[in-house]
């Protein structure tokens, strides 16, 4: 008969290493909500893989019996492999997707690959790393002009694809200036009324800005 502290033992040892890889990959690589039964065995699957990568460590505890000669350093030891090592693998996950190091292995053999990230919104706005002007278009064609960095949020939540602007801009005359809206302090556009959304980067983008 499984007791509680089975239970809690089975969790920590062969699902909470998988759910903190999917948590620090969910910060910076958008991904599709799947259910609760896919979900667990995803975390089973990233457990295993985060075990495999410590393999060594492991075997090497196991071969020196260190949990008789070193009981407090076995124990440091498997709170590292279960708590810090799952941080390990999603930071070497994070490096080979910012590199495109899969894609180019699979462009290389021609193998045509899904792309992680399920939206384009989704995509664009997790790989922005620099100061963006913007333009959104709203469905009664109303333009909002505005600055999108630090300060500024897109929803990630598909149901809702709303949009913060840190800061808002009017465009003015045939040129075409940029001009600071006085005492912005940013705008809230709802996902609903978004038509399309233009980016600019300052060396395109060519206005001047005020």
């Amino acid at each position: 008969m499984i007791s509680s502290f089975d239970v809690v033992f089975y969790t920590l040892a062969f699902v909470v290493p998988g759910f903190l890889i999917d948590l620090f990959l969910r910060k910076f690589v958008p991904q599709e909500k799947q259910s609760d039964q896919h979900n667990v065995f995803y975390y089973l699957t990233l457990s295993f893989v985060n075990y495999a990568a410590w393999s060594w460590l492991i075997y090497n505890m196991m071969k020196n019996d260190y949990f008789t000669v070193h009981p407090i350093l076995t124990g440091f030891l498997w709170f590292a492999i279960i708590f810090i090592g799952p941080l390990v693998i999603a930071i070497i996950t994070l490096l080979l997707y910012k590199f495109k190091v899969l894609g180019k292995i699979a462009a290389y053999f021609k193998v045509n690959t899904v792309h992680p990230i399920p939206t384009a919104w989704d995509y664009k706005f997790s790989t922005i790393t620099e100061k963006k002007w913007v333009v959104v278009v709203l469905e009664n064609d109303i333009q909002i002009a505005g600055v999108w960095w630090a300060k500024s949020f897109a929803s990630s939540v598909a149901e809702e694809r709303d949009i913060y602007l840190e800061e808002v801009y009017t465009i003015e005359g045939e040129k075409g200036l940029w001009k600071k809206v006085p005492r912005t302090d940013g705008m809230y556009i709802k996902g609903n009324q978004i038509k399309l959304i233009q980016f600019w980067n300052d060396e395109i983008k060519g206005e001047k800005v005020e």
